[in-house]
């Protein structure tokens, strides 16, 4: 049986008279039943008691952690069994009657089940005021005390919560109307419910997607780069994570999240202005970002657990419309995501899924996942008071167990040539040079690629599309037989021929004049090509004059791999249309998933609506008259 996942569990907090109670039944009507649970949490303790509150009041204090341990796991229990959210009023500390100084009811069994703690705050006048008002007895403060009292608890608070991963959430609303009050948590409770694994990684596939939607057919490798620490010596946030958070977990990110929110947009933007202005690219991968924009079969991406915002503004003037994930605390609730190192990984991941070689250049073991995960790997070594200490044993224990192979090491800065990790020899970490990417950008293997004919000596030969709609029959038919002797010769050899319906034929023919010896099969459908044909080859040519969609060349690879899972295919077209073989095309994707080649002589942005006698069959066979009747 199937482990459930345990409940978020959203404690309402602050000193009594803030008003936990009234919020509590505000948030009865304005958030949904069906997915919140509502507890009070004296309630819910007197329940544990036995039903009765004075009960729990006159036990010692070893009873009363034993009936709030057991109140908690009772709403933890419920809530988990149910799949709903509970929201539950607490204290972190009371006083009694009689008592000198408040004493700390928060217990151990508590840190385990809460999920989220969000503390109300306001002036000692405001709650003093409201105890006043109150009908129920209040041991009487002054204002002083309650300021007093109120920070000590949020002192408390705030490491407890950080070491047990409570996202803590403190929220001054001196001046604000009950139903004010009860609005802006509503809105935050939504945001932490909607909050999850599975929806972090579906907005990263949505940035993917739309990076991945605007690049050029012709894409193959993608050089992915950490922004602090890796872009920059420094790291952009320091100045902003003002908490003992350790590590980079989801629970520590949204928590850095939410304390960006607290100071409010304005005073976020102002404070990303002013380390945007102190911030700079390091000048070696400024270089070879500048190189790979040059390219059009490569493109920048940027994957940071920074800040969004910075990032963007700090490599505007050096990437034209720079694409990257990165954390941006004032996201829409629902849209929201934080990058952890597994995130990165996971970005590598979809890349190569679509083909495409990645480059990864990280500083820390953070980036180790993503590191692993990348074709080609680059450690950049900054300066020596601000890299990782932890690099060192991280890289040479990836290395040892081999998870780590062929990894590079940029140094940021002249200075630090001498410096090596003592466990790391120099052939473990070869330098990597200016002439290294250079030659990356024009030669690197891609998992996918379109191969594109481009010679300028064949400038008579690559007619635009305009040009070859005027030739007619045997002209045509010569210059297809001539791209498919071209492409042959340049791209392919060994093979079946098998020429998509009439208008592959042509091509096919060029084809097989360079390859006189292999079979050449004539196939109107799928059908055609029996197992006897697939068995005597040692791979397959489909050719085809114009690829649209790529719908009827998909049903042929799909009629072959069923009967030879492992023989070679290669499409061979005269024209292939863009969109199609662009990241998320639909021609990309078979091509992938079938492991077959595409050879193209040109691409286009028109789509062409498909005939089974098409318009370039009907001008290669002098037939066009007999399609317009």
């Amino acid at each position: 049986m199937a482990t459930q996942t345990p409940a978020k569990i959203i404690g309402l907090y602050g000193l009594p008279g803030i008003g936990k109670t009234t919020l509590l039944n505000l948030l009865k009507e304005l958030l949904p039943h069906d997915a919140f649970a509502f507890c009070e949490g004296s309630e819910m303790v007197a329940n544990a008691a036995g039903g009765s509150l004075d009960t729990f009041r006159n036990a010692d204090g070893n009873t009363n952690n034993l009936f709030r341990t057991q109140a908690i796991a009772n709403i933890a229990s419920e809530c988990t069994a149910s799949g709903k959210t509970g929201i539950v009023t607490g204290h972190y500390s009371f006083l009694n009657a009689g008592a000198e100084s408040p004493g700390v009811v928060f217990s151990a069994a508590e840190t385990r089940h809460y999920t989220h703690i969000i503390y109300l705050s306001a002036s000692g006048e405001e709650i003093e005021q409201r105890c006043r008002d109150d009908a129920r007895a209040r041991v009487p403060l002054a204002a002083a005390e309650i300021n007093r009292w109120a920070a000590k608890e949020v002192k408390e608070l705030e490491p407890i919560c950080y070491r047990n991963r409570i996202l803590l959430s403190v929220l001054r609303i001196e001046q604000m109307s009950p139903i004010k009050v009860a609005e802006v948590i509503a809105s935050l409770i939504q945001r932490f419910h909607l909050q999850s694994p599975a929806l972090n990684e579906h907005c990263v596939t949505t940035v993917m997607n739309e990076f991945l939607s605007k690049q050029s057919a012709t894409l193959q490798s993608v050089f992915i780069f950490d922004g602090d620490k890796t872009l920059r010596d420094e790291d952009t946030t320091e100045s902003f994570w003002l908490f003992d958070f350790a590590g980079y977990s989801d629970c520590a990110l949204r928590q850095a999240a939410q304390l960006y929110r607290e100071i409010g947009s304005s005073s976020f933007t102002k404070y990303c202005a002013e380390v945007t202005s102190e911030t700079h690219v390091v000048p070696e991968l400024r270089n070879i970002i500048a190189s790979v924009e040059q390219h059009e079969h490569t493109a920048v991406f940027v994957v940071t657990s920074g800040l969004r915002r910075v990032w963007e503004v700090v490599l505007r003037g050096l990437v034209e419309n720079i694409d990257m994930i990165g954390n941006n605390p004032f996201d829409e609730a629902g849209s929201e995501y934080v990058v952890t190192p597994a995130t990165k990984a996971d970005v590598v991941a979809q890349l190569q899924d679509q083909g495409l070689e990645v480059w990864a250049f990280g500083d820390s073991p953070l980036d180790l996942p993503m590191l692993k995960k990348g074709d080609h790997r680059v450690v950049v070594v900054g300066k020596a008071a601000t890299r990782s200490r932890s690099i060192k044993k991280e890289l040479a224990s990836a290395i040892e167990d081999g998870s780590l192979p062929g990894i590079a090491r940029l140094l940021s800065s002249p200075q630090d040539c001498n410096i090596c990790p003592s466990r790391l020899s120099t052939a473990m970490l070869p330098s990597i040079h200016s002439a290294d990417i250079t030659k990356v950008l024009h030669d690197s293997p891609p998992r996918f690629r379109l191969y594109h004919a481009t010679d300028k000596s064949l400038s008579k030969l690559l007619r635009t599309p305009t040009r070859i709609a005027t030739y007619q029959g045997p002209s045509l038919r010569k210059a297809h037989e001539q791209i498919g002797r071209y492409l042959a010769t340049e791209y392919v050899s060994e093979i079946l021929i098998v020429p998509l319906i009439r208008g592959g034929e042509p091509m096919a023919m060029g084809v097989s004049n360079v390859f006189s010896e292999v079979m050449f099969l004539q196939a109107k459908s799928p059908a055609d090509m029996t197992l006897k044909h697939l068995n005597q080859c040692k791979a397959v040519i489909l050719l085809a004059s114009v690829v649209n969609s790529g719908a009827s060349i998909a049903e042929f690879v799909t009629h072959i791999r069923a009967r030879r899972v492992s023989v070679p295919v290669v499409v061979v077209a005269g024209v292939v249309q863009a969109d199609a073989v662009r990241p998320g095309g639909s021609i990309r994707k078979m091509a992938l998933k079938n492991d077959i080649a595409i050879v193209a002589l040109q691409l286009s942005d028109n789509k062409y609506t498909g005939k089974e006698v098409t318009d370039t069959g009907a001008r290669l066979f002098n037939t066009t008259a007999l399609e317009s009747e």
